[in-house]
């Protein structure tokens, strides 16, 4: 199971665009998890939890998507959506808005979109992407007591 998870398996199964999803999401989950572990020891508001167990979640679903019923597509979609349209944007209330360190990951967002994606699906992405963005920045700015 681990071999799958890590991408050491056999690497004639899978196509190449599910071998780079699982490495990403492989290196994704390991991230996630020292993320969580870190702010378990350091943090004493623990409602910051919440993104980081949501991105982690996401990714074992991710992973199992794509290991058991090869659909890389979907699971691309599926984490994007979890990462740039959920976790990003509670990330940037829970961290400063817009004084805080959290909104480079917007423009990750929209690279991750773009660089995943190819035609009519990546301009629609990427477009939801960039309102989502605008939107939080407008909540941020016009309701500044919903920033933490």
């Amino acid at each position: 199971m681990l071999k799958k998870l890590f991408g050491m398996e056999n690497e004639n199964t899978y196509s190449m665009r599910e071998n780079v999803i699982s490495r990403m999401l492989s290196l994704g989950l390991v991230i996630a998890f020292i993320s969580l572990v870190e702010e378990i020891v350091v943090t004493s508001n623990y409602i910051t939890l919440i993104p980081l167990i949501v991105i982690t979640i996401g990714i074992i679903f991710c992973m199992v998507i794509i290991f058991k019923f090869h659909k890389s597509e979907a699971a691309a979609v599926i984490i994007g959506f979890i990462v740039v349209i959920v976790a990003f944007p509670s990330v940037f209330f829970m961290s400063g808005g817009i004084n805080g360190g959290s909104t480079v990951w917007f423009v990750l967002g929209i690279f991750y979109f773009i660089g995943m994606f190819k035609g009519i699906k990546m301009i629609i992405l990427t477009g939801v992407s960039i309102i989502a963005d605008f939107t939080v920045y407008y909540i941020g700015y016009k309701y500044p007591e919903y920033i933490t």
